[in-house]
């Protein structure tokens, strides 16, 4: 597995201060936004499928291991170089998106696949003209399934077109079924293990689960 970066343990606050405008300053000092820059590059450096990264599926073993702060502040990282970056919460259960970036989540994910909103509406303009959000929306029975089908594949394609990155904040691969299906649509995935909390065997059923979905 290649290694891409390490991110010092830190407080919540400090890390979700990142991503919001203005991120830089003496908020967050300069070593924690190195790390994401490095972890940046070696995404670029390592493509995944068919040599590209455009979109790039972010998860974790199980919750609450820091999976949607370091997709927000990867994100940001892409933004902050110049990419056209498109931020989407595929975590239709528990996605914190909106409520990290402070968006409106009646419009979202959840709203497009049950056939609520154009794709349009669910696009939500940030502060940086770089950075748009699709949050997860409103709770919808079932609506987790439409990941698995080829709507998503399709609204992924169309979007390659508009945006130079893509982030997805994909759910915890263990006990789900829908991420071992979305990462189909990306051109690699990033594990995010958190020290001292992410237990080895967890690591090793999740990237199973994973390289058997290619």
């Amino acid at each position: 597995i290649t290694g891409l970066g390490m991110v010092p343990n830190s407080s919540k606050e400090l890390l979700e201060q990142i991503f919001r405008s203005p991120a830089l300053g003496s908020k967050v000092p300069n070593f924690l936004l190195e790390c994401f820059r490095v972890i940046r590059s070696n995404i670029i450096l390592h493509p995944g499928r068919e040599e590209r990264s455009q979109v790039v599926m972010v998860t974790s073993a199980r919750p609450s291991e820091g999976k949607s702060t370091n997709a927000a502040n990867l994100a940001w990282a892409f933004f902050s170089m110049g990419d056209r970056t498109l931020l989407i919460d595929t975590d239709l259960r528990r996605g914190r998106v909106h409520t990290m970036l402070g968006i409106n989540n009646e419009l979202g994910l959840s709203s497009y696949f049950s056939a609520k909103a154009k794709i349009e509406d669910v696009i939500h303009k940030t502060e940086n003209p770089n950075l748009d959000v699709i949050p997860r929306g409103p709770f919808v029975p079932g609506a987790s399934e439409y990941l698995c089908r080829e709507i998503f594949e399709k609204l992924i394609q169309d979007l390659r077109g508009k945006y130079d990155r893509i982030i997805l904040d994909a759910p915890p691969v263990l006990g789900l079924s829908e991420t071992v299906a979305t990462q189909r649509v990306a051109d690699g995935v990033v594990l995010v293990v958190r020290a001292e909390n992410t237990t080895m065997s967890d690591v090793d059923t999740t990237v199973e689960q994973l390289r058997r979905s290619d």
